[in-house]
């Protein structure tokens, strides 16, 4: 009977995201309204690959793994205490993307935020490094086919090709003659095998990491990890780079779908549910803002110390571009004045702040 449960369960997941992977509207954005505007506006979302805050030299990590983020770190709001709802890319990212919660997860049927951008005359865009195909991909590639413009580089079984591979066709779209834009880039990351991630000419890190774990294993691991994020700081400075340079009223934020264990904790690299650490959720949520658009927000809190998760990032990216609509909780919004800590549920109905009280 259990597992005669589990497959009625599964097949009602695939037949509820085919529903919802043509639409680009859903009636409960019906209502969503933007501040009048004549200046055209950008909004660039970066979907980072298990990547932990914690190996971040941004985030006092004590190698310099984001050297380039590091040099504009001025210009960056770099939030200290946001995690992700779960470990795992498609239990992450089925609420991060949509109105899905912990608490009500059917809410993700009901609308995510392409469709919101849509409803509010955004040209939506997503360009991913991600395999579309497989189980678990199909789902977020469903909420993918909400956005009217999409791009998939990884459609191969091989090896997956480098992140730097969605720049060309993300500085195309930046170009194009539209006045309103939402851009969506899914990297792969630091996801494993964390040494396929980057190039040679980012394999910087080769000495002996700080680690307990005294393994050949784990110190290769620390090390490929380490270069990864370093090419991820690359990645991540040049979508801002391109976007700096487009000269519109424009926001980049960065995350990742969800951290990762890297034998800093336990005796362990990757990521999983169940025997979840705090490096697993501990993400990193770093937000550029350009002069025009800095010069024209006075109504929004960029207040770093703030504690979040980002299965409420819909209502932060409503926010963001001073969208309105019926459903808009400012109160789960990490920008707004009305700003309330809400439980950060992790599993099993612990909450993060609990199981990981130090």
């Amino acid at each position: 009977m259990v597992v005669a449960s589990a497959f009625i369960d599964y097949n009602h997941e695939i037949a509820a995201y085919d529903a919802m992977k043509f639409k680009e509207k859903s009636n409960c954005f019906n209502d969503v309204l933007q501040k009048k505007d004549t200046i055209n506006e950008v909004y660039v979302l970066v979907i980072g690959e298990s990547t932990t805050r914690n190996h971040m030299g941004i985030y006092g990590y004590y190698r310099q793994t984001t050297p380039l983020l590091e040099s504009i770190s001025n210009e960056l709001f770099v939030y200290k205490d946001v995690i992700s709802p779960n470990t795992h890319t498609l239990t992450s990212l089925e609420k991060v993307l949509t109105l899905g919660t912990t608490e009500n997860l059917d809410l993700k049927y009901q609308g995510n935020f392409l469709q919101l951008f849509n409803q509010a005359g955004f040209s939506t865009y997503w360009i991913s490094n991600q395999n579309p195909t497989g189980i678990w991909n199909n789902f977020i590639a469903g909420i993918a086919n909400s956005s009217e413009e999409k791009f998939f580089f990884n459609i191969s079984n091989g090896k997956s090709p480098y992140d730097e591979v969605l720049l060309e066709s993300f500085r195309k779209v930046l170009e194009e003659k539209k006045k309103k834009k939402l851009i969506v880039l899914h990297l792969m990351g630091t996801h494993l095998m964390y040494e396929d991630r980057y190039p040679k000419s980012f394999d910087k890190f080769k000495d002996n990491p700080i680690t307990k774990f005294e393994s050949e294993t784990a110190k290769k691991a620390i090390n490929s990890y380490d270069n990864a994020v370093l090419y991820q700081d690359y990645i991540w400075f040049s979508i801002i780079d391109l976007v700096k340079k487009a000269n519109n009223k424009s926001a980049v934020l960065c995350i990742s779908d969800h951290g990762e264990e890297v034998y800093e904790h336990i005796d362990f690299s990757g990521h999983t549910e169940t025997k979840g650490t705090k490096s697993m959720y501990d993400i990193p949520f770093v937000l550029w803002l350009s002069e025009k658009k800095k010069r024209e927000e006075n109504s929004l809190i960029f207040d770093i110390n703030r504690s979040y998760s980002t299965e409420n990032l819909i209502f932060t990216m409503a926010d963001l571009a001073t969208l309105k609509f019926k459903k808009l909780d400012t109160s789960k919004s990490i920008l707004n004045k009305e700003s309330k800590f809400t439980k950060r549920i992790i599993f099993n109905n612990l909450t993060y702040d609990d199981f990981f009280k130090e």
